[in-house]
């Protein structure tokens, strides 16, 4: 009696099929959004990993500003600071030649730097642009204004921009006004110092150099010598006359036969043999 109430626990206590069914894909649930917890983790550490390695270096915007000069002054209230003398600046891949600097520091703290020229001098600009390794801009003028945060250079008064590959200039453009995004490389020239133009107040100018076509390939050249052997073998197929000699290996058209070396040429030589 104790086995036969032992074993129909065990019957009481087994699940049905029904049971094992939805306990079955309870647990694939629970498995499936595991699974996609997983593939999400994997998919950002992915992106925090991956992408950045693919992107270019931090653009000039984020990199400290370099400052040389013969002297400076710096007002609190203002915010303003000057740089006299010739002056000279470096910010990443960017550098400026100018004889005065003024840094004006904004509400949102962002910094504006106003460079110019002195005595007809201009001032000189140079940076790298992106979309290859050896694109360059580089920009004059009497007046040129800096944006470290947004990377915009812009040009007053006798302003010229011209960009680069390596060495080779590929654009010149020239106004009285230009304003250059060095990250979208989008440039707008104008005609007046407001950055729009205005019929009647002058033209701009602008210089597109013809890209370098690539050399086609050319047809191998033949030599001489297989020249002259090719054309012997078509004059011997197209006239028998011209064909080698039975006891000589030279061609008659251009040159004797043994024979005629001596003044016997093979007619004549021939008729004495029928003659005998």
């Amino acid at each position: 009696m104790k086995q036969l109430s032992f074993l129909l626990g065990l019957t009481q206590n087994c699940p049905s099929k029904a049971q094992r069914r939805r306990q079955y894909f309870s647990t694939a649930r629970r498995c499936n959004a595991a699974g996609a917890v997983l593939r999400k983790s994997y998919l950002s550490l992915l992106f925090m990993f991956c992408i950045p390695i693919a992107h270019a270096e931090k653009t000039d915007s984020q990199k400290p500003l370099q400052v040389w000069s013969v002297s400076q002054t710096y007002d609190g209230n203002k915010k303003i600071t000057v740089y006299t003398g010739p002056v000279h600046i470096e910010k990443g891949t960017l550098v400026i030649n100018a004889d005065r600097l003024e840094i004006v520091e904004t509400a949102n703290g962002n910094k504006i730097s106003t460079l110019f020229g002195n005595a007809g001098k201009l001032v000189h600009y140079r940076q790298k642009r992106d979309g290859g390794p050896n694109l360059w801009a580089e920009g004059e003028a009497e007046k040129i204004v800096y944006d470290d945060v947004l990377d915009i250079i812009k040009l007053f008064n006798h302003a010229k921009l011209t960009l680069l590959d390596g060495k080779k200039i590929t654009h010149e453009s020239s106004g009285t006004y230009i304003s250059y995004d060095s990250r979208t490389d989008f440039m707008s020239v104008n005609n007046t110092l407001q950055g729009v133009s205005v019929p009647g107040a002058g033209f701009t100018n602008a210089i597109i150099y013809p890209t370098e076509q690539q050399p086609t390939s050319k047809p191998p050249v033949e030599s001489k010598k297989n020249s002259a052997k090719s054309n012997t073998q078509d004059l011997r197929k197209i006239d028998p006359a011209r064909r080698t000699d039975a006891d000589s290996t030279v061609v008659r058209q251009g040159g004797a036969t043994p024979l005629e070396r001596f003044g016997v040429s093979p007619e004549t030589d021939t008729t004495k043999k029928d003659n005998q």
